[in-house]
Order: structure tokens, then sequence, then C-alpha cells
């Protein structure tokens, strides 16, 4: 990879059009039954569901239901951390 090439993609036009524009069409395109969680393990279930959606919809994979709930965790205590 050369100079121009890397300089390319860290342009912000570049981010934009192709990293956070899917990122973004990812969280719309994610639908909910409800808007609310009946119980913690429905609660698990979405979070769980969402990661997977996202992973797979911005092209990096498919990620197991373990995995993706270990990440959802892991992404929901940075959020919340003190």
């Amino acid at each position: 990879m050369n100079t121009d090439e890397i300089l390319k993609m860290i342009d912000e036009s570049y981010i934009n059009k192709h990293i956070l524009v899917k990122h973004d069409e990812a969280r719309l395109r994610f639908t909910l039954e409800s808007g609310t969680a009946r119980d913690q393990a429905d609660f698990n279930a979405i979070i769980t569901r969402y990661v997977q959606h996202h992973h797979q919809f911005v092209g990096e994979g498919q990620l197991s239901e373990g995995l993706a709930r270990g990440e959802a965790v892991l992404m929901l205590q940075r959020a919340f951390q003190e």
C-alpha cells in the first residue's frame, strides 16, 4: 500500500462514506418487536441479536451467539463505566 492509498483511507469523506454510513445503516435497519425488554433474558437476546446483525451488516462476518453476547457486554460495560 502506497502513501496515496493510505491518505485516501484516512480522508474524512472516505471514512464517512465507507465506514460511518454503513454503521448508521446497520443501526437503522435493526428492528425490535417492542421497545421494552420483558426481562433480563429478553434483554440479553436483544443485545446479542443486535451485535450479530451489526457485524454481518457492516461486512465483518457472522458472530456466534456467545461471541456476540460477550462483545455486547463489553460495549455496555465501557459505555456505563464511571
